[in-house]
């Protein structure tokens, strides 16, 4: 709802969808509170590199969204996939997110649900090109970091 506002009042900024790379297999082999202490770490990461005014939540799952109109947006999805990867400790696996960044213009006619299937989209290619990694979707080009 407070993204959809802030798209009715014309913000521009970035949409960006975050899913826990293999968290089945997570949840599976170290219990599912292992794998809830993961997402609560998770959304503790998202909102230090995410800070208010960004919106940030949980989708559902393992996926999170992020509503930022803040600089860097490339450089704070950086971050946190170097944050994430801190947070198990080597010896007993690593964890990592996929992370789609959609362009939000700040166009009347931009629509919470267009942009989150977008978002959506772009992370399903990150995951697709290896996981652990960012994809942005900005004027048409798709760009993989």
């Amino acid at each position: 709802y407070r993204v959809e506002e802030r798209l009715k009042g014309g913000r521009k900024g970035w949409m960006c969808m975050i899913d826990i790379d293999n968290f089945k297999e997570i949840n599976d082999s170290l219990g599912h509170l292992a794998g809830d202490r993961i997402l609560e770490q998770i959304g503790a990461v998202l909102c230090q590199v995410f800070p208010e005014p960004d919106l940030t939540g949980r989708a559902g799952g393992d996926e999170f969204v992020v509503f930022t109109s803040g600089g860097r947006v490339h450089q704070r999805a950086k971050e946190l996939l170097k944050q994430v990867e801190l947070l198990v400790p080597e010896r007993k696996g690593r964890l990592s997110v996929s992370i789609g960044i959609v362009t939000c213009t700040g166009k009347k006619r931009e629509a919470y649900q267009d942009l989150f299937f977008q978002a959506d989209r772009a992370m399903y290619r990150a995951k697709d090109a290896g996981k652990n990694r960012i994809a942005f979707f900005h004027n048409n080009v798709w760009i993989m970091t």
